[in-house]
């Protein structure tokens, strides 16, 4: 999967280079002749202010209809097979499925309270509610696989055929490991390069320290 990614990163530089296919003002005269970290802190200047989605059976749970449903109002669950379906007339929650942040909230020191009152936590929490990382999980899957990290499991605890939990190695170090089905591991890696872009500027916790 991850060589597929590089091929499709590569495939995106090379299309990028054909400009009688881009249409015109696509691309930010404030990205031009960037490359490496001042590209990626000229993307961060363009996707930091964006328009908040409510959190919740109102908000987060109303776009997922859309953004993650399969033919037949079937849910796209990246975490389970288990075949669930979102309701006809309703947007709340699916039954057994949670709201899953895939950056968890604890690598930025986000809390539980999404009402913060100083300007400072209301900038903390705009992280939580972007729909580029939040995804409809089936719940199980999601408490097992807590707030690890993406990894390979050499030594597996816990699985339900799609979702890997167990040990693997990060720094040569032993450490409590999620890994996804192979064929969303390119979804987790687009979802995770978009929020370090995104949010480069937050306080992110080490491994260590979570």
């Amino acid at each position: 999967m991850l060589k597929k990614f590089r091929i499709f990163l590569l495939f995106l530089s090379i299309f990028s280079l054909i400009r009688a296919e881009i249409p015109e003002g696509y691309y930010p005269m404030t990205l031009n002749g960037k490359r490496e970290r001042e590209l990626k802190t000229a993307l961060h200047l363009l996707l930091k202010d964006h328009t908040r989605i409510g959190y919740g059976a109102s908000g987060t749970w109303k776009v997922f209809r859309y953004s993650d449903a399969k033919p037949g109002g079937i849910v796209w669950d990246m975490y389970s097979n288990t075949v669930r379906y979102f309701t006809s007339g309703s947007t709340g929650a699916t039954k057994n499925m949670n709201i899953e942040h895939s950056v968890p909230k604890s690598w930025w020191g986000d809390a539980a309270d999404y009402n913060g009152t100083t300007p400072f936590t209301r900038f903390k929490y705009e992280a939580s509610y972007d729909l580029h990382h939040l995804t409809p999980a089936d719940a199980d899957a999601n408490e097992e696989k807590s707030n690890y990290p993406l990894g390979v499991v050499s030594t597996q605890s816990w699985t339900n055929g799609v979702t890997k939990v167990g040990t693997g190695y990060i720094n040569g170090m032993p450490t409590n490991i999620f890994e996804p089905a192979d064929e969303y591991k390119g979804d987790f890696a687009r979802m995770y390069f978009y929020f370090v872009t995104c949010y480069q500027d937050y306080t992110w916790v080490s491994l260590g320290t979570k």
